[in-house]
């Protein structure tokens, strides 16, 4: 498991979500009573440290299913928060961000709720940093709220107090030590995805129980997809380089007699992508394909045929808004700086790569309706293939005319955005959000395979957030996918197609799909399609504010 980079925090200013306010204590002074020294407070994140992803993505999925199965009569609302002991004084988003790289959503809970809180399995993290806990009141406090199934983390700058601590008898499931060190909050970790996977072993006994209603079938089927995901996450399988490259020869092999458009190599799962016109052979495509891996790949293999065509040509100003070029429409994904060779800077527009093309004059609607030109695409180049492949990794990169940059506006000034300094798959499972043209602001779930193509070109997943119909649609093209970190928001992806798949196709009809996640969107690697702009026009792009 890895440990989140740190960064260096240079704004003070967050809206989304909104910066913790906590009641500070009225206490000017010290009183002699520690419990007046202490807040106790629950913490949650919107978007937490990438080691949470999976656990923050089940936790979401089971407060959708507590609603739609009818366990919320039953049960209470699952609760993926910690709690936190600190003192008063303390500024608990810093602290956060210091250890989580991450802006916390706080609630603060009397002493005497803290049995009640405890009720649903969750870490209770004790910081040790200005105060003594070890005084008797709070380690009275603390066995008085023994509880089996949750977990107790005293937060310390050093080691030096830990032979102390490991000698307290608390009766609680387990006593940890967390640091900024990499076992310790590994450690930490790993209870999480611990108390995550127990909460779906109990939601699926119970379920698997209640009669079997639509509703409750449907639940189960995704119960059964997080259970995978964590055990997915908790030990995930390799692929190796030899496997890769021979999915990839027999992907290109049997193209030509069954349109194989694109593949995506999980770790267990072969995804061949294909025309909705093969739909009569797709079981002979994937026993071919099975046949010509033999035994070099032993997971499961599943066709999925797409509609046709297969990528959409989609045919104050804002990120999010509405473009046009000529018929064809999309959507301005964000602003950026363009410094040339010169030394010349220009405000330049993103968008997706087959929305505009070299040459095309870029329309957008300023004052309510899509009649003022905005600027100009310089890149892509124009291409005559009409597979839109040759464009498939790039991003437009449109010059603003003059005085079109007195009308821009932007969604979240108080956040900087940055391109990932993590590997993608560390993103594996994380919450990304989107503001399309036609679907406005819209929340998924980031499916990072070991390998993936479509159309030759890599490319990335994402299926919407629990309870979300879509997250983009014909006319979304072009927008950013983001995350946040921290005080960061971090630049993806660019949204290149809507909905793709229409049916699918496993190797046997009794073969059970509950596992197999849908690739509902694709987007672009914007990282690697400004990389390849800026070694083709020797200039750099810098992002802007969204």
């Amino acid at each position: 498991m890895r440990v989140a980079k740190r960064r260096k925090n240079e704004e003070e200013t967050t809206t989304l979500p909104k910066k913790p306010k906590v009641e500070k204590s009225q206490h000017t002074k010290r009183t002699t009573s520690t419990k007046d020294q202490i807040k106790i407070l629950k913490i949650s994140f919107e978007f937490g440290p990438i080691q949470l992803n999976t656990y923050q993505y089940v936790f979401e999925g089971l407060k959708y299913i507590w609603k739609l199965s009818g366990l919320s009569k039953l049960l209470k609302e699952p609760d993926d928060s910690f709690l936190l002991f600190a003192d008063v004084e303390e500024d608990i988003e810093q602290r956060c961000l210091d250890l989580f790289s991450s802006i916390p959503t706080c609630t603060e809970i009397s002493i005497e709720n803290l049995h009640e809180e405890l009720r649903q399995p969750k870490p209770l993290i004790v910081d040790c940093r200005h105060f003594t806990f070890l005084q008797k009141e709070i380690s009275d406090l603390l066995s008085n709220a023994t509880l089996d199934d949750s977990y107790l983390f005293f937060l310390l700058e050093d080691h030096s107090k830990k032979a102390e601590i490991e000698n307290l008898n608390f009766k609680w499931q387990s006593v940890n030590i967390l640091s900024k060190d990499k076992e310790t909050s590994d450690t930490f970790y790993d209870i999480c995805n611990k108390i995550v996977s127990e909460k779906v072993q109990e939601y699926i006994e119970i379920l698997s129980k209640k009669p079997k209603t639509r509703n409750n079938s449907h639940c189960l089927k995704l119960l059964r997809k997080y259970e995978s995901t964590i055990k997915n996450s908790i030990n995930p399988s390799s692929v190796s380089k030899g496997v890769v490259d021979t999915v990839e020869r027999v992907v290109e092999e049997t193209t030509p007699e069954f349109h194989v458009i694109g593949y995506a190599l999980f770790e267990k799962v072969l995804k061949l992508f294909a025309g909705s016109e093969i739909k009569s052979c797709s079981l002979a495509l994937v026993k071919k394909v099975r046949d010509m891996l033999n035994e070099s790949f032993r997971g499961r293999i599943i066709a999925q045929l797409l509609q046709k065509p297969y990528i959409m040509p989609f045919s104050g100003l804002k990120g999010g808004c509405e473009l046009t070029i000529g018929s064809v429409s999309g959507t301005l994904g964000m602003f950026a700086k363009l410094s040339t060779e010169n030394k010349i800077e220009k405000i330049i527009a993103i968008s997706s790569g087959h929305i505009a093309t070299s040459g095309n004059k870029i329309m957008a609607a300023l004052g309510g309706k899509n009649d003022r030109k905005i600027g100009q695409c310089i890149w892509p180049e124009t291409s005559t293939d009409a597979s839109l492949k040759a464009n498939i990794e790039d991003i437009s990169v449109i010059i603003l005319d003059d005085g079109i940059s007195n009308s821009i506006e932007y969604r979240m000034p108080e956040f900087k955005v940055k391109l990932p300094t993590v590997d993608l798959e560390d993103l594996n499972n994380r919450k990304v959000f989107k503001f399309g043209a036609k679907t406005n602001k819209t929340y998924g779930c980031l499916k990072c395979a070991k390998k993936s193509k479509l159309l030759g070109a890599d490319v990335m997943f994402i299926e919407p957030w629990h309870g979300e119909k879509q997250f983009s649609d014909q006319g979304d093209s072009g927008a950013i996918v983001f995350t946040q970190m921290g005080r960061e928001l971090i630049a993806i992806g660019v949204v290149f197609g809507d909905d793709l798949t229409v049916y699918t196709t496993c190797e046997s009809d009794e073969e059970n799909l509950e596992d197999v996640d849908d690739a509902h969107c694709i987007a672009v690697d914007i990282k690697r399609a400004i990389d390849l702009f800026e070694l083709a026009k020797k200039g750099e792009i810098v992002l802007d504010k969204f």
